[in-house]
């Protein structure tokens, strides 16, 4: 094929590099930096002058960060519009294959989070210099951004931007509903003009899935009723994140670190999904926010390929690993090489095995103490004792003059009655007999009785007493059982069986990493099915019913590739039931018939360092739990020391109170 710049001078055609829907991409021969894209069919007019124009504003910072026109081909001098000149990339590969955690370990395998948010910063930095040119990218997706090994992006398909040029704007036609804003969703794009703040949205998805391992923010648990499309999560607003993500009726899916582990990032995801009317995060402030989140990132000490924010207590990538069983970072070749250094165990195990439990010390007893009754106790009672011997020398005189005066009183009853009988008798002799009687018997009756001074003593400070008793007594028990709590060695056991179980797991390392290996031998047939199967990713599978958005649901629940295909785990996708199931597993099902098993190749070696990878990183848990274990264990005899110590002056005090209490009482 023969094509002509604008000049009329002929473009010698070379390889080509690619082929896609609307044409072919060639290397310009003689010109190594510049590639050629040649449409299927002839421009329209339109078309045409939008590439021109492109031409013709194109400056250094556009064509640093992006494969844009920098002339038109002819299909003959001064004929048709049929291509375009631009910047050849190389060394780049789509942005896609960075976030997902399976294509990332195969393409990036030294990439960690840092690297994510550094070349999520860099994304940002890109869609500034367009938007500050004037331009808006339009139709963003993951397709039509690469990135290359330091984490530099570069815009490719430019010529879909919509361009502002010479006071008129040209259209972005097309659009991916998956990056496409609330407002825009079902709208046609051949007409709408679109703004940077509609870029902001589809910048915010891909810095999300950058973060979140190729997480979707809209793909989630939806826990209303019927099925919720990712388009329509889009449009009503249903960000799957974040605090208020239940008032959204969404759950967060399995296997995601949390909304805030994005530090400064977090408050612009709420700002770019979560709000009724958006102004969302511009271009420059995604840019400062991942800055501040990278110089916030700090080393897990559990694992070297973990990175997270310093501010946090735990390292989320720990959480999230263990419960999804899957490895989202490898462990470099450098962080090895620190890791390698001399750890010596059995040293370690001796100074453990140094240390001693707390020594159970018995709390002081109120029977230490030999004391004397209080002295108003002591008052008291001798006041006690006078008042008794009172009433007793009361009682005996008064038992003395009750005597005397019965005695007195039967001598009247006895005169009365000898005088009433005698010679003259008569009625009033009778009556002196009567009156004699009765006065005598109620004179010794009445002597007999015990005097009010008797009355039944009754002593408030008795009661008092036994009061302070139980209040002593209480106080005790509380202080004992607090010196009990200080002196038990079940703090300090726990502790040392949890290092004895890591010390024993350490001990088969290595004989867990000669079973795993072997394994590796054994299952060579279904790891080779496993890394042919790899190599269908779903994103670029054609299967009826299985949509843009469906398949981005999909990668939100770690279905990346046919390997990834399981029914259960389809089943177990909110929106998927039977009928998309079957045409999934169809499709796996054909993919699969292709395998043939070669018994002459050998154990992968990506697999071989895996195994290693993995056996270091569980190496380096437990050296740096064995390593906190003989201070973690000083500090808990230090505890109970201190705490004992603060608490001796207490036990002494509340013994000798009760002592004191048990003394008066009994003296009482």
């Amino acid at each position: 094929m023969k094509v002509f710049d604008r000049h009329g001078q002929a473009v010698p055609l070379g390889t080509k590099l690619g082929s896609g829907g609307e044409g072919d991409v060639f290397t310009v021969n003689d010109h190594r930096k510049l590639a050629a894209k040649v449409y299927h069919q002839s421009l329209s007019t339109e078309k045409a002058a939008k590439l021109a124009h492109m031409a013709e504003i194109s400056t250094p910072a556009l064509l640093q960060l992006s494969a844009w026109p920098v002339d038109v081909l002819f299909d003959r001098p001064r004929g048709e519009a049929v291509g375009l000149v631009m910047p050849k990339v190389d060394g780049h590969k789509p942005i896609h294959l960075l976030y997902g955690p399976k294509s990332r370990q195969k393409e990036f395998p030294n990439a960690q989070w840092p690297f994510l948010v550094h070349t999520a910063a860099n994304v940002a930095r890109a869609f500034a210099a367009v938007h500050e040119h004037g331009h808006v990218v339009g139709d963003v997706n993951h397709g039509n951004l690469l990135v290359s090994a330091d984490g530099m992006v570069k815009f490719i398909d430019c010529d879909s931007f919509q361009v502002h040029a010479h006071g008129r704007h040209y259209l972005c036609e097309v659009g991916v509903s998956t990056h496409t804003p609330p407002e825009l969703q079902g709208v046609s794009f051949r007409t709408t003009r679109r703004t940077a703040n509609h870029d902001a949205f589809g910048l915010a998805v891909m810095v999300f899935q950058l973060l979140f391992m190729g997480r979707h923010p809209y793909s989630g648990g939806y826990l209303g009723k019927g099925e919720m499309s990712l388009e329509d999560a889009i449009k009503e607003g249903r960000f799957a994140y974040g605090s208020g993500a239940a008032s959204r009726l969404m759950r967060q899916p399995p296997g995601t670190i949390p909304l805030e582990a994005t530090g400064p990032a977090a408050v612009l995801f709420e700002r770019a999904f979560a709000a009724a009317a958006p102004q969302r995060p511009t271009a420059i402030e995604w840019r400062d926010g991942l800055q501040a989140l990278m110089q916030g990132l700090r080393h897990c000490q559990a694992n070297p390929s973990h990175h997270y924010l310093r501010t946090l207590a735990t390292c989320p990538w720990c959480t999230v690993e263990r419960q999804s069983g899957f490895l989202f970072f490898t462990i470099t070749a450098a962080q090895v090489t620190g890791a390698a250094l001399h750890f010596d165990v059995t040293a370690l195990w001796r100074q453990i095995q140094t240390i001693r439990p707390p020594q159970v010390v018995p709390i002081v007893a109120p029977s230490a103490f030999q004391l004397q009754p209080s002295l108003a106790v002591k008052a008291a009672r001798e006041e006690r004792q006078a008042r008794a011997a009172a009433r007793e020398a009361a009682r005996r005189e008064a038992e003395a003059r009750a005597k005397q005066l019965k005695f007195i009183g039967w001598l009247v009853a006895i005169a009365g009655v000898i005088i009433g009988f005698g010679p003259a008798i008569n009625h009033g002799g009778i009556l002196i007999v009567i009156a004699a009687a009765f006065i005598g018997t109620k004179i010794g009756s009445s002597s007999s009785r015990p005097s009010d001074f008797y009355s039944s003593y009754s002593s408030d400070d008795t009661v008092k007493l036994w009061a302070a008793k139980r209040d002593a007594s209480s106080t005790y028990e509380d202080v004992k059982r607090r010196w009990d709590a200080a002196t038990n060695s079940g703090r300090f056991s726990s502790k040392l069986l949890e290092l004895e179980r890591l010390k024993a797991e350490y001990d088969r390392l290595p004989e867990e990493r000669r079973q795993r290996l072997s394994r590796l031998e054994n299952g060579r047939r279904a790891k080779q099915l496993e890394v042919f199967l790899d190599r269908f990713r779903l994103d670029a599978a054609t299967i009826p019913g299985i949509g843009d958005g469906r398949k981005v649901t999909l990668q939100s629940y770690g279905i990346e590739t046919a390997a990834d295909v399981t029914r259960d785990r389809i089943l177990n996708i909110p929106g998927f039931g039977p009928a998309l199931t079957n045409k999934i597993m169809n499709w796996h099902r054909t993919v699969s018939t292709r395998f043939v098993f070669n018994p002459n190749q050998g154990v992968d070696p990506v697999e071989i360092n895996k195994v290693e990878a993995e056996i270091l990183k569980r190496k380096q848990e437990i050296e740096v739990t064995l390593a906190r274990g003989p201070a973690e264990l000083q500090a808990v005899l230090s505890q109970a020391e201190a705490a004992l110590a603060a608490l001796r002056p207490q036990a002494e005090a509340a013994a000798r109170q009760l002592a004191q209490a048990e003394v008066d009482l009994r003296d009482a």
